[in-house]
Formats: structure tokens, C-alpha cells, sequence
């Protein structure tokens, strides 16, 4: 580690990381109970369950999420420390915008689809994706921190 780094401070970055983990979980969890209603003949959802307001919600929410991972503070951090990290990172940072691009195109199909019955395969994609995503960081973090 380099002397201008801080471990706690660096440690503090990536726990609140992924305590926005956690945040976002909670819509994740809350767009995947909307699928099976979304899916059925004649679907019954809740207010809370709304699939345009959820995918809105989470596009905002990865955003910024995924700006602070991005940043110097994190992502950079890691570079800078470990230089051989890079490709991983860069690749982290590509399928932000991949998942980016696919969130964009679910809020497509809610503002063309009232009933969204086209959302529950790409969302079921996308909520893959995610989950592999954060296994990918949390296994470099882990090398990082070892």
C-alpha cells in the first residue's frame, strides 16, 4: 500500500460500497416479486411493485452507485495500488454501462408496454448479471485486501 493511503479510510470506502449494495438489493429483490405477477393471465400488482417506477428506481440508484465505484476513490484506489488490477476493473466498468444500456431499454419497455409482460426475461437477465457482478468485485476485493 502506498503511504497516502489510509487502510481504515480505504476500508471505510469499500464497506459503504457495499452497504449501497445492500440498498439496491432491496429494489432488485422488490422488481424480481413483480415478475411472477407480471407474467400471470392477468396480473395484479401492487402499488409498491409498480415495474416502471422500480426499473426508474433502479437506474438511479446503479448510477450513482456505480459513479462512487468508478471514481478515484474507489476503483482508482485499487489501480493505483495494485496497477495489475486494471483489466479487471476495466472490465467492471464496461458492464456497468452494459447493465446501464440493459435498465435503459427494461424502462423502454414499461413506457411502451403498460402491462410490461415483456420486462420479466430481460429483468431475470439483468438481476443475473448484477448478482455475478457483485461476486466479480467482492473476489477482487477480497485479492486486494489479501
Amino acid at each position: 500500500m502506498s503511504e497516502t493511503t489510509s487502510l481504515p479510510t480505504l476500508f471505510g470506502r469499500f464497506t459503504a460500497i457495499l452497504s449501497e449494495h445492500e440498498r439496491f438489493g432491496v429494489t432488485l429483490r422488490r422488481i424480481s416479486a413483480a415478475c411472477p405477477a407480471l407474467e400471470s393471465e392477468h396480473p395484479a400488482i401492487a402499488p409498491d411493485l409498480q415495474p416502471g417506477s422500480l426499473i426508474a428506481d433502479l437506474f438511479a440508484e446503479l448510477s450513482q452507485h456505480f459513479v462512487v465505484e468508478e471514481a478515484e476513490a474507489y476503483f482508482g484506489t485499487l489501480v493505483q495500488e495494485r496497477p495489475t488490477l486494471l483489466h479487471r476493473v476495466a472490465e467492471l466498468k464496461a458492464e456497468h454501462g452494459a447493465m446501464l444500456k440493459t435498465i435503459t431499454e427494461l424502462c423502454a419497455i414499461t413506457a411502451d408496454d403498460p402491462e410490461s409482460r415483456g420486462l420479466p426475461t430481460p429483468t431475470r437477465r439483468l438481476i443475473t448479471q448484477l448478482e455475478a457482478h457483485e461476486e466479480t468485485e467482492s473476489e477482487l476485493l477480497r485479492e486486494f485486501f489479501s
